[in-house]
C-alpha cells in the first residue's frame, strides 16, 4: 500500500514570495496584517493587501433611501474611493517595514474575490483573521475564512482573535 502522506517539506525549500492578506479593517484583520509583515520580513516577501467591498443589491433597489438607481452608482464609486484611500494609508504605514506592499480593492462576494485575487497574484499563502464565531452565529452568518480555506489555490493561515475562548458544545 502506498504511503498517502507526502514527505515533510524541508523548511529551506519554503518560499513565500507573495503573502496576501484580506483586510476588512477590523481588529482581527489588522492583527493578520501585522503577522504577515513579521513573516514577510523573514522571507523577504511581497505583501498584497486586498479589500473586498460588497454592495448589497437591496441598497441598489431601495429608491426611497437613495433617490434613483443612478444615484446609487455615485454612492458605490464613493465607497470604492474611500476603501482605496484607507487601504493605501494602511500600506503606507506598513511600508516602514521595508517590504514591497501592493493593494487591491475589489467589489463582490468576499470569499470569491479573495480566491480569485490569490490566483491572480500567485499568492504563496493567505493570512487572514477571523471573528471566531461558533454555533448558531456561525451557521447564520457563515464564515468567509472557512470558504476561503476550502477554495484557495494556496495554503491559508487563519488567525483567531486574541481573546477567543472556545466553548465545547
Amino acid at each position: 500500500m502506498a504511503d498517502r502522506n507526502p514527505p515533510a517539506t524541508n523548511p529551506e525549500d519554503l518560499h513565500l514570495r507573495t503573502i496576501m492578506v484580506p483586510v476588512d479593517f477590523s481588529e482581527n484583520a489588522m492583527g493578520a496584517v501585522d503577522y504577515a509583515v513579521k513573516l514577510g520580513k523573514q522571507f523577504g516577501s511581497r505583501l498584497v493587501l486586498v479589500h473586498i467591498y460588497h454592495f448589497p443589491v437591496e441598497l441598489l433597489t431601495d429608491w426611497s433611501a437613495y433617490g434613483t438607481l443612478a444615484g446609487s452608482g455615485e454612492l458605490l464609486e464613493a465607497l470604492r474611493k474611500e476603501r482605496e484611500q484607507q487601504l493605501s494609508a494602511l500600506a503606507a504605514e506598513k511600508a516602514a517595514s521595508g517590504l514591497e506592499i501592493a493593494t487591491r480593492v475589489l467589489e463582490g462576494t468576499p470569499f470569491s474575490e479573495i480566491v480569485k485575487a490569490a490566483r491572480a497574484e500567485k499568492a504563496d499563502i493567505l493570512i487572514m483573521g477571523t471573528r471566531g464565531l461558533t454555533g448558531m452565529k456561525h451557521v447564520l452568518i457563515g464564515s468567509t475564512a472557512e470558504k476561503v480555506v476550502r477554495k484557495a489555490p494556496c495554503p491559508v493561515l487563519v488567525l483567531k482573535p486574541e481573546n477567543f475562548d472556545f466553548q465545547m458544545p
